[in-house]
């Protein structure tokens, strides 16, 4: 289906992505449609559909009967749908008229899309809406929602890991892979232009438990037989535990759809970054830390 939508789109020379004005009265949707023409031809919408008389008009019931039977649909082909759609159209509402736009870029990047709809408002100074007001809007609500669950589930993780290894210094170490792999995903998702979207934040919730496990592990070990012995011990079953991952989650880069491919993209470095940052980085300190065998 996503692949017949970007044929269509393609060929004629726009998306399907939809934005819909809701004027209140005639003269508001007549004072809207130079307006939406002047998008046109800013390049921000690819064409424009003026405001149309309501669902609930006579006449264009009667077009969309004429419409099925020229098309070839036999008769009440549509009649449950037509009565469902009446029965809801019979309820008191104010008078809508609904003008449709369609962008002429997709905008699926958060600043690409703020400038979009930053210039609809200030053309059209109607209220709109629309499949990418409905992402931005879940955007924000998806972010302030991870960073409020992401921030209770540190201080969670971070007293547990606490009351384990009762040692400030030791539960820092346990935490190292996770903070250092962040920080390598986030620098090599800058480098190669992969944007931040709410599913691709997912990716740092999935790193960090994989990552802590890891550092609790091997701190823990190291507690108990010294941090060269316990990186020897742990190395073979880190590696194994994170590839199995790996493998998991990263054939989602074979995905056709944008997201789940960038959400498989950042799974594959986001999981190899806290792998490398266990493997090579805390090794060392462990053995700096715990020299010798504690008994």
């Amino acid at each position: 289906v996503f692949q017949t939508q970007i044929r269509i789109a393609n060929l004629f020379g726009g998306t399907l992505e939809s934005v819909f004005f809701v004027s209140r009265s005639d003269e508001e949707a007549r004072v809207l449609k130079p307006r939406l023409q002047q998008l046109v031809e800013e390049g921000i919408l690819s064409g424009a559909s003026p405001a149309t008389p309501p669902l609930r008009s006579p006449s264009f019931q009667d077009d969309f009967a004429n419409a099925l039977r020229s098309a070839g649909f036999r008769e009440g082909a549509f009649r449950s749908y037509a009565d469902w759609i009446t029965e809801r159209l019979r309820a008191k509402a104010p008078e809508l008229l609904v003008s449709v736009g369609m962008l002429k870029e997709r905008v699926r990047k958060r600043d690409h899309r703020n400038r979009v709809h930053t210039r609809i408002s200030e053309v059209t100074g109607i209220e709109f809406t629309g499949g990418t007001v409905l992402t931005e809007s879940l955007d924000r609500t998806y972010r302030a929602d991870a960073r409020r669950a992401t921030l209770h589930a540190a201080i969670a993780i971070l007293l547990i890991t606490m009351i384990q290894l009762r040692r400030i210094l030791h539960t820092l170490l346990a935490f190292l892979p996770v903070m250092i792999g962040a920080i390598w995903t986030l620098g090599i998702m800058n480098l190669i232009q992969i944007q931040v979207d709410p599913l691709s934040v997912t990716v740092f919730m999935l790193m960090g438990g994989i990552s802590i496990d890891h550092g609790i592990h091997m701190v823990s070990r190291a507690k108990q037989i010294g941090g060269e012995h316990a990186s020897s011990e742990l190395f073979r079953p880190v590696i194994l535990t994170s590839g199995t991952s790996l493998i998991g989650f990263g054939s989602l880069m074979a995905a056709t759809h944008p997201m789940v491919h960038s959400f498989g993209t950042t799974v594959m470095i986001g999981i190899s970054a806290g792998l490398f940052a266990t493997i090579l980085l805390l090794p060392f300190l462990l053995a700096k830390v715990f020299p010798r065998k504690s008994g």
